[in-house]
C-alpha cells in the first residue's frame, strides 16, 4: 500500500467505520426495516460519490479531447438534504464543474446555478427499490451539466449508495450526451484488497452486496485526485485509483478479490 492510500484510509478510518458495521449487519443479517425507508442519499460526510460518466455518441469535431467531451470523465459528486417547499430537497456539486469541494460554503447558496437542485418523485422507493429525480442542473457559466432520469438504489439496505442516469455535458465549448454511473463512497485503492468490505481492522464502508473492485483507468485516477485533494490538498502517488462498480447498474453479487 502506498503511502498516500495508507494516510488517505487512516484519516478516514473513523468515518466509514460505523458506516461499515451498519451496511455489514443489515446485508449479512438480510433484515430491512418493517417500515419503508424513505428514499435516502450518500451522506458528504464520507466524501460524496465517485462518478463515472461514459459518452454514448460521437464527438463534435475537435472535441475528443481531455479538456472537451473525451470519451470518459471521472467526477466527485456530493449531495445534501435540505428543507424545501415540496419536502427535502436534494442539492449537490460536482468538483469538475463547481471546484474543489474544500471550498463548498455550508450551507450552500441555494440560488447559485453551481448548485443542482431537485426533488425525488416520490418519498419512497418504488417497486424496484429505485428513486427518482427527473432532472437536474448545474452550471458554471461555461461548463454544464444537464442532468435526467437520475435513479437511485434506495432501500434501507442500499441508503441510494447507487445512481445512474444521463447527462448532457457541456464542457470546453463542446456538448456530447453521457450515461453515468456513481458509487458512494468514494474509497481511494491501489488494489482490490483496498475495495473489500470485510477488510480488518476496517472494511471499506463499501456495501458488500455490491460488485464492485479497484479501477485504475485514467478516468477513475481523474477521480482519485479529486478525492485526494479533498482530504489532503494535495495530488496523490501516480497510480491511485477508486473503487468501482464492475457492471451496470446495479452491480450486485457481491465484493471478490
Amino acid at each position: 500500500m502506498n503511502a498516500t492510500l495508507e494516510m488517505s484510509q487512516g484519516k478516514t478510518m473513523k468515518r466509514v467505520s460505523v458506516l461499515t458495521l451498519a451496511i455489514l449487519v443489515t446485508a449479512l443479517t438480510g433484515c430491512e426495516s418493517a417500515v419503508p425507508a424513505v428514499c435516502q442519499i450518500g451522506s458528504s460526510f464520507t466524501g460524496g460519490y465517485a462518478v463515472h460518466l461514459t459518452r454514448t455518441g460521437t464527438p463534435q469535431a475537435g472535441c475528443d479531447t481531455p479538456a472537451g467531451t473525451p470519451a470518459d470523465i471521472g467526477d466527485l459528486w456530493v449531495f445534501d438534504p435540505y428543507a424545501g417547499a415540496q419536502g427535502t430537497l436534494i442539492i449537490g456539486y460536482s468538483a469538475n464543474i463547481g471546484g474543489p469541494l474544500t471550498g463548498v460554503p455550508d450551507p450552500p447558496d441555494s440560488a447559485s446555478p453551481l448548485y443542482a437542485k431537485a426533488y425525488f418523485t416520490s418519498l419512497y422507493p418504488d417497486s424496484e427499490d429505485n428513486c427518482t429525480i427527473d432532472s437536474m442542473n448545474m452550471s458554471n457559466g461555461a461548463d454544464s451539466y444537464a442532468i435526467t432520469s437520475m435513479v437511485w438504489l434506495n432501500t434501507a439496505k442500499y441508503l441510494g449508495a447507487e445512481i445512474k442516469g444521463n447527462v448532457s455535458v457541456t464542457r470546453g465549448g463542446c456538448t456530447a450526451d453521457y450515461t453515468v454511473q456513481a458509487l458512494w463512497p468514494p474509497v481511494l485503492c491501489t488494489a482490490n484488497a483496498d475495495c473489500d468490505p470485510f477488510a480488518q481492522p476496517v472494511g471499506s464502508g463499501i456495501n458488500p452486496d455490491f460488485d464492485q473492485g479497484c479501477n485504475l483507468d485514467p478516468w477513475a485516477q481523474d477521480v482519485g485526485v479529486i478525492v485526494n485533494d479533498l482530504f489532503h490538498g494535495d495530488d496523490p502517488a501516480p497510480g491511485l485509483g477508486i473503487c468501482f462498480l464492475n457492471q451496470a447498474y446495479p452491480s450486485l453479487g457481491g465484493f471478490t478479490q
